[in-house]
């Protein structure tokens, strides 16, 4: 990869803004859908996987330190998503007739990542909105 201008620094800047953004609406709105990987894709589109996975590992860690610790967890599935990404824009196959196999494939593995991170590390229930209130009451009658 080659020396970034300023502007491309801007850029990536704004792509972990809208990151951090995303998962803040998603998080305070109780969202079933993660909106913290648009500027990871983005950036991975612009500039390439490296730049995708940079961005998504910065997103990560700004979103734990500054308001969802379970953020950190989830840097894998960040990362994960910004090299499929770039490397499925670099292929082509987000353009044209090839756009529902792209983002197929660029949805898989870091749905898969971050599955596992759930099932394995919290045993299937985060901070996110894709877990009900039903089932978190659930979990915390268990607990006691």
């Amino acid at each position: 990869m080659n020396k970034l201008s300023a502007a491309q620094l801007c850029v990536l800047g704004f792509c972990v803004a809208l990151n951090f953004v995303g998962g803040m609406i998603a998080l305070a709105l109780r969202l079933p859908i993660y909106l913290d990987s648009i500027g990871s894709i983005l950036g991975a589109f612009l500039y390439g996987p490296v730049v995708g996975m940079t961005v998504g590992a910065a997103s990560g860690l700004l979103n734990g330190i500054v308001f969802d610790p379970v953020s950190f967890y989830f840097i894998p599935s960040a990362i994960t998503i910004g090299a499929v990404a770039g490397i499925t824009w670099n292929k082509g196959w987000v353009n044209n007739r090839l756009f529902p196999v792209g983002v197929f494939v660029m949805t898989l593995p870091g749905t898969i990542v971050s599955s596992c991170i759930t099932a394995l590390v919290f045993g299937g229930i985060t901070s996110s909105g894709s877990v009900s209130y039903t089932h978190l009451r659930a979990h915390e009658t268990t607990l006691h």
